[in-house]
């Protein structure tokens, strides 16, 4: 029997497979679990009592949200690691989610798409996997096979006025407001201020270069040699 997962930063989606038919599947919160084993012995255990025997799983394939090399994962946004060694079956293959689902393009109907853009692709080309999920996903496939890659990922980090109202707003409906409030203290409202006259900007300058005696006496010299400079000419 074999095991399919989409391993992602929020969900998880497992499935069993036997004869190209599937005998079970259940989505999960991961962050309902602090590992990926304990997801995965609770998945064991609602297939045991969904089918009324223990599932004999002896091959995996799992599509994960994170970068793998030398059979193992560490999630992006999720701090799980796993290792193909570890999973106890016999034979494992960890997989990009993006590279997963770019090997899976291929096998959409015509109803499982929309077009955003009407236009004659051409035979041959590479075509682009892109997806805005808990990160950003992207994968190419090409003639040669299919790229997987990181987009990129990045924080919401308000920089502004406006974007902290946004966050705000955003976190009022979420389950974070503690960061959303300490986000809007982090960032000053800005002061309306009247304008004021010439003299009063003049004024204020004059105090503020006048902080020190030193700066003072300086002061009076150049205004001495200024005035004497006007008497001159």
């Amino acid at each position: 029997m074999l095991l399919a997962g989409d391993i992602g930063g929020t969900k998880a989606l497992l499935a069993l497979v036997d004869a190209g038919a599937v005998r079970f599947e259940r989505r999960y919160r991961c962050g309902d679990f602090g590992t990926f084993g304990a997801l995965l012995e609770r998945f064991r255990a609602d297939a045991r009592e969904a089918l009324g025997a223990p599932p004999r799983i002896d091959r995996a394939s799992l599509g994960v949200a994170g970068p793998v090399s030398d059979g193992s994962v560490r999630l992006t946004h999720r701090a799980w690691q796993i290792d193909a060694a570890t999973l106890g079956f016999g034979d494992v293959r960890l997989l990009n989610d993006f590279e997963a689902s770019a090997y899976g393009i291929d096998g959409l109907a015509a109803d499982d798409l929309a077009t955003l853009q009407a236009g004659a692709p051409r035979a041959g080309a590479p075509r682009l996997l892109i997806g805005a999920g808990t990160g950003l996903g992207v994968a190419i496939v090409t003639a040669g096979g299919v790229i997987a890659g990181e987009g990129g990922h990045a924080a919401f980090a308000p920089a502004s006025h406006a974007s902290t109202r946004s966050c705000a707003t955003a976190a009022a409906t979420s389950r974070a407001p503690q960061r959303a409030r300490r986000w809007r203290r982090a960032i000053p409202r800005p002061r309306s201020r009247a304008p004021r006259s010439k003299r009063a900007i003049r004024s204020r300058s004059q105090r503020s270069t006048c902080s020190s005696p030193a700066t003072a006496r300086r002061l009076a010299i150049t205004r001495s040699r200024c005035s004497r400079a006007a008497a001159s000419t």
